[in-house]
């Protein structure tokens, strides 16, 4: 028996260290799984619209975007909007139904829109490239307007385009037509100067809305202005 029991004893310490190794392996799976939460979180996390910007319909699996008369899943659905389908954001948000809701236009009209399938345009990267590169640019502060003409009028810029959300109108002696402009507020839009007007003199730069109750709400506001070139 004395060496059965001295043949033992190695054995019962082989196995302590297995217990060991093998409680620690199982701690640093747990470790492991804590932090991949996290990880897997964000990489759903995106930056939510911003008011008066732009926002593009993405994550719908080709099923649309239901745009709603108010926030909430239960509201009655106006129209939807095809994956891709860029939009101006005019308003929110508002919580209903444990989503987050943004008023948005877009072709087909105006209608409240889950921030879930909404992300930033494409542009927003080329805008920190462009930015970057660019940073010499004139910032100049400037009234900021807004205007907007009804469809039905058929509107034209000075320059021949229709215009739509990221025409701005100008006075040519302070930013020459054909300029790309960034606006202060207005972050992840690039706006060009097509147009100018018979009330648009000195540091002024009107901004067309696509939405006429946004742009009669926006007013004048002075903001930043920076003028990156042609």
């Amino acid at each position: 028996m004395g060496a059965l029991s001295a043949c033992a004893e190695p054995i019962r310490r082989d196995m302590s260290r297995l217990l060991i190794v093998c409680a620690a392996l199982a701690a640093l799976a747990g470790g492991a799984a804590l932090l991949a939460g996290p990880l897997a979180a964000a990489t759903w996390a995106q930056e939510p619209p911003h008011v008066g910007g732009n926002a593009v319909v993405s994550g719908t699996d080709g099923d649309g975007l239901v745009l709603r008369s108010s926030p909430g899943l239960t509201q009655t659905a106006q129209s939807t909007l095809a994956e891709g389908t860029r939009v101006q954001v005019l308003e929110g948000p508002l919580s209903a139904d444990g989503h987050q809701w943004y008023r948005v236009s877009s072709a087909v009209g105006t209608g409240w829109a889950s921030a879930r399938y909404l992300v930033a345009p494409v542009e927003r990267v080329a805008l920190t490239a462009a930015s970057s590169a660019e940073r010499p640019g004139r910032a100049l502060q400037m009234r900021v307007l807004a205007y907007n003409v009804p469809a039905s009028a058929a509107p034209r810029t000075s320059t021949g385009t229709t215009p739509r959300w990221g025409t701005v109108a100008v006075d040519p002696g302070v930013i020459p037509l054909g300029s790309r402009l960034l606006i202060e507020g207005f972050e992840g839009t690039v706006f060009v100067a097509e147009d100018t007007g018979s009330a648009v003199h000195g540091n002024v730069v009107d901004v067309w809305f696509d939405d006429p109750a946004a742009a009669r709400g926006f007013g004048t506001q002075t903001r930043a202005v920076t003028i990156l070139g042609p």
